[in-house]
């Protein structure tokens, strides 16, 4: 994968703001589960399966407050022979319509000889097709120029590259705030970091505009409470990804630069403490010296069974991966290194009742398939 540069026809309405696939994708992604209570997201899903898996809840139904963000834009290459991945869904929770995989070739697809497709399998958005052997696999074979948007729910695979040259194609992924990504500054570099976040504001404009007329030609059902509920919010500018840019107290995020003081120190803690400039003005009218932190945001995680302990996070920081111990850190900042809630903020009042422990399962489980603790597949 390579991030493109943010010039030329990369900046295209045409190829990254058309205005057709935003609106499909503003009319789909719409999945606000509550996603504070890992536990109790599974058992929302759950019933949406044992309801008969009805893709309404999510398009129209009670649980239809969410937007969509844009958080990434890549291009991927397959290079020639290379082999076909086995079939898998990018994101499992919190279900369909919570995630959108955009697809644009830059070279011809073909099925012969194949050169990297993607082959779907019909129905598994929905858990309809979930046989161990789909009955037919649709190949996006298309040419330049082409879009192909699929749910990142659905089961799907690269198809092998038989032909002798590579391919190439331009993806982009949109998703609700509070779906697991994967996504970490380590994944993008600074530069791409940089990059990324110019396509995030650029696109992310246009999305809100798109969004809000969706919103009035395909109303959802939501309570009109649902997604102040929900927890966040569609215009949250962009926040920054490190510790030193979110207030301890208020959650409040600055930019680099932005209005604050530098971070505190805490000896024999293993962090410090940012504070905006409103919490250093009520502090000190109030006599103290400076700030307090919020008390959620610097409760040492809960010794769940099956999380990874501080001291492991410490060894594997140690090692040189990107791997960073609780230690009392701001709750928001744990969680967006882990990959959630990009680019958009949640709410002070919705952040506290996310649990303490910042390891979702999806990234124990990668974590664990990247130290070898859980055995990696083709594909994967």
């Amino acid at each position: 994968m390579t991030i493109p540069p943010f010039e030329g026809l990369w900046t295209d309405d045409r190829l990254v703001r058309h205005p057709l696939v935003l609106a499909l994708i503003a009319r789909y992604i719409r999945n606000s589960t509550d996603v504070s209570d890992e536990k109790g997201t599974e058992l929302c899903f759950a019933q949406w399966v044992t309801a008969g898996c009805q893709i309404d809840e999510f398009l129209t139904g009670p649980t239809s407050a969410g937007f969509p963000i844009m958080d990434l834009m890549v291009v991927v290459d397959t290079p020639a022979g290379a082999p076909a991945q086995t079939r898998h869904r990018d994101t499992i929770l919190p279900g369909p319509c919570a995630s959108i995989g955009v697809h644009i070739p830059l070279t011809p697809l073909q099925v012969s000889p194949l050169n990297g497709p993607i082959g779907f399998a019909p129905g598994t958005h929905t858990l309809t097709g979930m046989n161990a052997v789909p009955e037919c696999e649709v190949v996006g074979a298309v040419p330049p120029g082409s879009v192909i948007l699929y749910d990142s729910f659905t089961e799907h695979r690269g198809l092998e590259n038989q032909s002798g040259a590579p391919r190439s194609a331009l993806f982009s992924w949109y998703r609700v705030p509070g779906t697991y990504s994967g996504h970490t500054q380590e994944n993008f570099g600074e530069i791409g970091l940089r990059t990324t976040d110019r396509f995030r504001e650029y696109v992310g404009e246009r999305l809100r505009q798109v969004d809000a007329v969706e919103r009035v030609k395909y109303p959802s059902h939501a309570n009109l409470d649902a997604r102040e509920r929900w927890g966040f919010h569609p215009d949250s500018p962009l926040v920054p990804w490190g510790e030193e840019r979110v207030c301890f107290r208020c959650d409040k995020t600055c930019p680099s630069g932005g209005s604050g003081s530098p971070p505190k120190q805490l000896t024999g803690t293993g962090r410090s403490e940012w504070y905006c400039s409103e919490c250093w003005s009520e502090s000190q009218r109030l006599g103290a010296t400076s700030p307090e932190p919020a008390p959620a945001n610097v409760l040492l995680p809960d010794d769940f069974e099956d999380r990874f302990s501080e001291d492991r996070l410490l060894e594997l920081e140690q090692t040189g991966l990107n791997i960073k111990p609780g230690k009392g850190r701001h709750k928001l900042a744990q969680l967006r290194e882990r990959g959630l809630f990009l680019p958009v903020d949640p709410s002070s009042d919705w952040l506290v009742r996310f649990s303490n422990d910042p390891q979702p399962s999806g990234w124990r489980d990668a974590m664990r398939k990247a130290l070898g603790e859980i055995p990696r597949f083709d594909g994967f």
